[in-house]
Protein backbone atom coordinates (compact mmCIF):
# COMPACT_ATOMS: atom_id res chain seq x y z
CA UNK A 1 0.00 0.00 0.00
CA UNK A 2 1.38 3.37 -1.03
CA UNK A 3 1.73 6.01 1.67
CA UNK A 4 -0.20 9.25 1.05
CA UNK A 5 2.14 12.21 0.63
CA UNK A 6 1.20 15.28 2.63
CA UNK A 7 2.39 18.86 2.78
CA UNK A 8 2.54 21.09 5.83
CA UNK A 9 1.25 24.59 5.16
CA UNK A 10 2.12 27.22 7.73
CA UNK A 11 -0.09 30.31 8.04
CA UNK A 12 1.47 32.37 10.76
CA UNK A 13 1.80 30.03 13.72
CA UNK A 14 -1.00 27.75 12.51
CA UNK A 15 -0.15 24.52 10.72
CA UNK A 16 -2.42 22.81 8.22
CA UNK A 17 -1.96 19.69 6.13
CA UNK A 18 -2.80 19.10 2.47
CA UNK A 19 -2.55 16.23 0.03
CA UNK A 20 0.47 16.56 -2.23
CA UNK A 21 -1.34 15.05 -5.22
CA UNK A 22 -3.63 18.10 -5.42
CA UNK A 23 -0.63 20.38 -5.96
CA UNK A 24 0.80 20.83 -9.47
CA UNK A 25 3.76 22.91 -8.28
CA UNK A 26 5.31 24.60 -5.28
CA UNK A 27 6.95 27.94 -5.77
CA UNK A 28 8.51 30.75 -3.82
CA UNK A 29 6.72 34.02 -4.46
CA UNK A 30 8.72 37.17 -5.12
CA UNK A 31 7.30 39.76 -2.74
CA UNK A 32 8.49 42.67 -4.88
CA UNK A 33 7.18 41.53 -8.27
CA UNK A 34 3.60 41.12 -9.42
CA UNK A 35 2.50 37.61 -10.29
CA UNK A 36 1.95 36.74 -13.94
CA UNK A 37 -1.64 36.79 -15.15
CA UNK A 38 -1.25 33.43 -16.91
CA UNK A 39 0.36 30.11 -16.06
CA UNK A 40 2.96 28.34 -18.23
CA UNK A 41 0.19 26.77 -20.34
CA UNK A 42 -1.45 30.16 -21.04
CA UNK A 43 -4.42 29.68 -18.74
CA UNK A 44 -5.55 32.47 -16.41
CA UNK A 45 -3.77 32.42 -13.04
CA UNK A 46 -5.81 33.45 -10.01
CA UNK A 47 -4.13 34.24 -6.69
CA UNK A 48 -5.64 33.96 -3.21
CA UNK A 49 -3.98 34.20 0.17
CA UNK A 50 -4.76 31.00 2.02
CA UNK A 51 -4.34 32.72 5.38
CA UNK A 52 -7.00 35.29 4.52
CA UNK A 53 -9.38 32.61 3.29
CA UNK A 54 -8.98 30.61 6.50
CA UNK A 55 -8.78 33.53 8.92
CA UNK A 56 -5.18 32.69 9.77
CA UNK A 57 -3.20 35.39 7.98
CA UNK A 58 0.06 36.81 9.26
CA UNK A 59 2.22 39.82 8.55
CA UNK A 60 5.19 37.80 7.29
CA UNK A 61 6.60 38.88 3.95
CA UNK A 62 8.18 35.54 3.04
CA UNK A 63 5.65 33.73 0.89
CA UNK A 64 5.28 30.41 -0.82
CA UNK A 65 2.65 29.32 -3.27
CA UNK A 66 0.95 26.07 -4.04
CA UNK A 67 -0.41 25.96 -7.58
CA UNK A 68 -3.53 23.92 -8.24
CA UNK A 69 -4.30 23.31 -11.91
CA UNK A 70 -7.95 23.21 -12.86
CA UNK A 71 -9.33 22.56 -16.31
CA UNK A 72 -9.53 26.17 -17.51
CA UNK A 73 -7.29 28.03 -15.07
CA UNK A 74 -4.70 27.69 -12.36
CA UNK A 75 -5.07 28.89 -8.80
CA UNK A 76 -2.06 29.94 -6.75
CA UNK A 77 -2.67 29.76 -3.01
CA UNK A 78 -0.24 31.77 -0.89
CA UNK A 79 1.13 30.49 2.42
CA UNK A 80 3.90 31.61 4.76
CA UNK A 81 5.76 28.32 4.50
CA UNK A 82 5.27 24.97 2.80
CA UNK A 83 7.21 21.79 3.47
CA UNK A 84 6.77 18.03 3.40
CA UNK A 85 4.89 16.51 6.30
CA UNK A 86 6.11 13.38 8.04
CA UNK A 87 4.56 10.45 6.11
CA UNK A 88 3.81 8.73 9.43
CA UNK A 89 0.99 11.21 10.16
CA UNK A 90 -1.17 10.12 7.20
CA UNK A 91 -2.53 6.96 8.89
CA UNK A 92 -3.37 9.03 11.99
CA UNK A 93 -5.75 11.35 10.10
CA UNK A 94 -9.38 11.00 11.10
CA UNK A 95 -12.24 11.95 8.77
CA UNK A 96 -14.52 14.69 9.99
CA UNK A 97 -17.81 13.41 11.38
CA UNK A 98 -20.73 13.90 8.98
CA UNK A 99 -22.44 16.35 11.34
CA UNK A 100 -19.34 18.57 11.37
CA UNK A 101 -19.03 18.42 7.58
CA UNK A 102 -22.67 19.44 7.19
CA UNK A 103 -22.28 22.33 9.62
CA UNK A 104 -19.16 23.70 7.91
CA UNK A 105 -19.67 26.78 5.81
CA UNK A 106 -17.24 25.49 3.20
CA UNK A 107 -16.18 21.88 2.51
CA UNK A 108 -12.52 22.85 2.74
CA UNK A 109 -11.54 20.53 5.58
CA UNK A 110 -11.62 16.81 4.95
CA UNK A 111 -9.90 15.33 8.02
CA UNK A 112 -8.19 16.16 11.28
CA UNK A 113 -4.99 15.04 12.93
CA UNK A 114 -5.60 14.96 16.67
CA UNK A 115 -2.65 16.31 18.65
CA UNK A 116 -2.37 17.35 22.30
CA UNK A 117 -2.07 21.11 21.80
CA UNK A 118 -4.51 21.69 18.94
CA UNK A 119 -5.83 19.53 16.11
CA UNK A 120 -4.22 19.97 12.69
CA UNK A 121 -6.72 20.21 9.85
CA UNK A 122 -6.32 18.51 6.46
CA UNK A 123 -7.32 21.02 3.80
CA UNK A 124 -8.95 20.07 0.53
CA UNK A 125 -6.86 22.34 -1.72
CA UNK A 126 -8.72 21.17 -4.82
CA UNK A 127 -12.06 22.36 -3.39
CA UNK A 128 -10.52 25.62 -2.19
CA UNK A 129 -9.08 26.22 -5.66
CA UNK A 130 -12.43 25.45 -7.30
CA UNK A 131 -14.19 27.96 -5.03
CA UNK A 132 -11.48 30.59 -5.57
CA UNK A 133 -11.67 30.15 -9.36
CA UNK A 134 -15.45 30.51 -9.21
CA UNK A 135 -15.15 33.62 -7.01
CA UNK A 136 -17.16 31.79 -4.36
CA UNK A 137 -15.21 32.42 -1.18
CA UNK A 138 -17.13 35.33 0.36
CA UNK A 139 -14.80 35.29 3.34
CA UNK A 140 -12.05 37.34 1.71
CA UNK A 141 -11.66 39.50 -1.36
CA UNK A 142 -9.71 37.92 -4.20
CA UNK A 143 -6.93 39.69 -5.99
CA UNK A 144 -6.15 39.45 -9.67
CA UNK A 145 -2.85 37.76 -10.25
CA UNK A 146 -1.53 40.83 -12.10
CA UNK A 147 -1.65 43.00 -8.97
CA UNK A 148 -1.33 40.47 -6.17
CA UNK A 149 1.89 39.85 -4.32
CA UNK A 150 2.70 38.68 -0.85
CA UNK A 151 3.91 42.06 0.35
CA UNK A 152 0.37 43.41 0.01
CA UNK A 153 -0.74 41.43 3.08
CA UNK A 154 -1.21 43.50 6.19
Amino acid sequence: MMQELLLSLWLGEKRFLARRDHVAALQRLDTAAPLPSRDARGRPLVFADLGSLLGASSAKLACHGVRIELRRRSVLLGADRVDEADPAVAPQLQPLPAIVQQAARRPWISAVLPVDTAPILLLDLWQIAMDVAAGDTSSAPLKDAETANCSSRQ
